[in-house]
């Protein structure tokens, strides 16, 4: 079987989209599991989720969780920072959370089922991967997106090359 068949048998419904990726995670979650334990831990995931899917944009939506992650998809880097906006400042009125660190970015990906496939997807990785506890990083393109002076200055957005 050929690349092409494959294509046109499992990506019937697939779909190129712009969309903008905000991944954000709690910082020291590893180390609040060892020390608390999985049930804890397990505790405070679904307690972050949960704020984190009423804090989102109207236009962003949260379409994947996996452990202490949350991956929201939005239609522009502005909503994407509206909504890291919105998770940091719900998170920091809990007491029982740690902080988080996010990553921002944006792009031209297929979308499947819900689903996101791309280089887009995997950038925004990367930068997450460099944030630091309270931090939300965004790539260049997501902070060219028009947002107000006001909104970088309180998400502390730094940009990256």
């Amino acid at each position: 079987m050929d690349l092409t068949t494959i294509r046109e048998g499992a990506v019937g419904a697939a779909q190129e989209v712009e969309v903008a990726f905000l991944m954000a995670d709690l910082s020291g979650f590893t180390a609040l599991t060892e020390t608390h334990g999985d049930m804890h831990a397990a505790i405070v995931a679904m307690r972050y989720a949960e704020i984190a899917q009423s804090a989102l944009d109207s236009r962003a939506r949260l379409v994947e969780r996996v452990g202490d992650q949350v991956l929201i998809v939005a239609p522009d880097g502005a909503s994407a920072v509206r909504t890291a906006m919105s998770v940091f400042e719900a998170i920091e009125r809990e007491p029982l959370l740690p902080s988080l660190r996010a990553g921002i970015h944006g792009g031209r990906v297929v979308e499947q089922d819900g689903r996101y496939f791309g280089r887009a997807l995997n950038l925004r990785a990367r930068v997450t991967a460099h944030a630091r506890a309270g931090q939300i990083l965004c790539t260049e393109r997501a902070a060219e997106e028009p947002i107000s002076a006001e909104s970088v200055e309180i998400c502390r957005c730094l940009c990256v090359r």
